[in-house]
């Protein structure tokens, strides 16, 4: 038979974060074999489309598919992925518990620039770097979450409880 004609090759995203979903597609032709590949080992045969979960940094590179018509394959068609890591959020050291009226201070421990810092308090406002609340009362008790951002890769948030014992 004769050499199939060389497929497209499409992806959701080329630029992921680790963790992230690698999605590839090309256009379907009834009755055509699909062979995928990529780094570190990938390998699928599926039809109009390839898939892979939770990549990681080693991942990056070209995909590939190739199309099998009649025992033979088309030439490879090609597409660049490149995986950013995803932050690690540091631990979060907190002068908690307290008393209504004092203070609530929040840090990262260890902060580094330029990672960028996104604080979700209990209230719903969000706080840049750290959190500082001057006079606290009991309403400002509850969990803090906190993400680090880093090159549009956010990383899963930590939180940290902080109690407000009121004073009688």
């Amino acid at each position: 038979g004769s050499k199939p004609a060389k497929p497209p090759i499409y992806a959701e995203r080329t630029l992921l974060c680790e963790g992230d979903t690698i999605r590839l597609s090309t256009d379907y032709f009834d009755g055509t074999g699909y062979r995928w590949g990529g780094p570190t080992g990938f390998f699928q045969d599926t039809y109009s489309g390839a898939e892979r979960q939770n990549v990681v940094i080693q991942d990056s590179g070209a995909y590939f598919v190739q199309t099998l018509e009649n025992r033979c394959y088309s030439d490879t068609a090609f597409i660049s992925i490149s995986i950013k890591p995803t932050p690690v959020v540091p631990a979060i050291i907190s002068n908690g518990p307290v008393c209504d009226r004092t203070n609530i201070r929040l840090v990262a421990q260890n902060y580094t620039a330029p990672f960028q810092y996104t604080w979700e308090p209990p209230d719903g406002f969000s706080y840049p770097d750290s959190v500082i609340i001057p006079v606290c009362d009991a309403l400002d008790s509850g969990f803090y979450k906190l993400r680090v951002s880093n090159n549009g890769c956010t990383s899963q948030p930590d939180s940290q409880y902080v109690r407000v014992k009121l004073l009688i």
